[in-house]
């Protein structure tokens, strides 16, 4: 049986405040005799193509659903006062726009920067992490697209303005050179992540379309060895994926770990991802036996590094997507007497994992990244300015902790964070086949 089609319901007001750049109550923010730049022009533009779009069924993109439409993101990330996907990302929009109305009207040159920079961080990591999310694991809706788009658009015009501003605030000769510098390294990595985000959304028929993601993987090939894991990780990430959309599977294969190899709590969600990354990219090249091997690993694994039962079964159920993906290839692919053989076992395995992972009677969430592009600048609280001089972030945790279920067991508090491994042997990778495994 087909399954349905994932459909949007979200209303014009949500969809258009996504972009986090329309003022609350059409509050027009003005300051240093200029408005709050470029950030609220989005709206007209969300408002007469992406809400179009969000109506109109379509056929789904490599990125987009074909899953039944009860498939979304885990809530474990959203703060104590959202309460589902659509009030989440109403809490994003208000959070940037905050940020910018700060941002606008701070007096010190140097406190303008950092709080323009963090709302471009906030911007770039958390309001394009929901569609990011949803493209990785192809539940994407026909929105998210341009929404990315759209985002990494104005995020690369307002660095524009903080680079003018860093210009004034190094002209004088007796400047901070280390916040100068600082600020100068944090711009540069935001815009390379910024391109790549554009590029990942960028569709292949789309003019230049190689080129564009060959650019954006070179610029993230010089944070892969960055001291800060989740910087590495993320632009380990995206760069596989944009590797994949250029055609370049080999070299994406090289660039992305096993599912074997260890991991740590700075770097988990980018690093799971980036290991389901792997096993699809093994399945696109028809090495169906050794994707399947590795998703299963995959999910072994991830139960060793989540640490709720919730987490663990949104990671094992972000895994089940990708094998019953897999199946469907891999029954389509086999030619001669044993491809009924194979087509029975897949079939049969398909309807296994959906009546273990995804029964009818309910809804199901799977895993999220915990940021889109990662959180470098310290996101204040707005009551209170940065502490830092530059407002970079040390080398913490992006990752979120998830609330356990309702009525879940306790888990023991000696249980590692996520990310932690017991025992790190890696496992030799199985090698490919064209027969199913037993």
């Amino acid at each position: 049986m087909e399954p349905r089609r994932l459909t949007v319901s979200t209303s014009r007001s949500i969809i258009v405040r996504a972009a986090g750049f329309i003022p609350r109550a059409r509050r027009k923010v003005i300051s240093r005799g200029r408005r709050n730049s470029g950030f609220q022009t989005v709206c007209g533009f969300l408002l007469s193509v992406i809400v179009a779009a969000s109506w109109t069924p379509a056929a789904p993109g490599a990125d987009e659903s074909p899953h039944p439409p009860t498939i979304h993101l885990s809530t474990g990330i959203f703060p104590a006062e959202v309460a589902d996907e659509q009030a989440y990302t109403m809490w994003l929009a208000d959070r940037a726009q905050q940020l910018m109305e700060a941002a606008g009207t701070a007096e010190e040159s140097k406190q303008r920067i950092k709080l323009r920079l963090a709302a471009i961080n906030w911007v770039l990591a958390s309001q394009c992490e929901p569609p990011m999310s949803r493209r990785l694991q192809h539940i994407g809706t026909p929105h998210d697209r341009e929404l990315v788009k759209e985002l990494t658009r104005q995020g690369l015009k307002e660095l524009e303005v903080v680079r003018a501003e860093l210009e004034r605030f190094t002209a004088p000769l007796e400047h901070d050179q280390d916040a100068a510098d600082g600020f100068e390294s944090s711009i540069e990595l935001l815009a390379s992540f910024a391109e790549a985000l554009h590029a990942c959304v960028t569709q292949a028929s789309e003019p230049d379309a190689g080129t564009i993601y060959r650019k954006a993987a070179l610029k993230l090939s010089v944070y892969l060895e960055d001291d800060r894991r989740q910087v590495a990780a993320a632009a380990r990430l995206w760069q596989g994926v944009l590797y994949g959309k250029a055609e370049r599977i080999d070299r994406s294969l090289r660039l992305l770990p096993l599912p074997s190899e260890p991991t740590g709590h700075h770097a988990l969600r980018y690093d799971f991802f980036a290991r389901l990354l792997r096993c699809r990219h093994l399945a696109r090249r028809q090495a169906f036996a050794a994707a399947w091997s590795l998703l299963l690993t995959l999910e072994e694994r991830s139960q060793e590094w989540f640490v709720t039962l919730r987490s663990r079964s949104e990671a094992g159920r972000a895994t089940a997507l990708a094998r019953l993906e897999l199946c469907t290839g891999w029954s389509n692919h086999r030619e001669g007497p044993s491809r009924q053989a194979t087509k029975a076992w897949c079939d049969e395995l398909t309807a296994q994992m959906r009546d273990t992972y995804l029964p009818p009677d309910g809804e199901h969430s799977v895993t999220r990244l915990a940021a889109a592009a990662p959180t470098i600048m310290e996101i204040p609280d707005l009551d209170a300015a940065a502490d830092t001089s530059t407002g970079q972030v040390p080398d913490t945790s992006t990752e979120p902790q998830p609330t356990p279920e309702v009525g879940a067991k306790p888990e023991d508090q000696s249980a590692p964070q996520e990310g932690s491994q017991n025992g790190d042997a890696a496992e030799q990778a199985p090698q490919p086949t064209d027969e199913p495994p037993q």
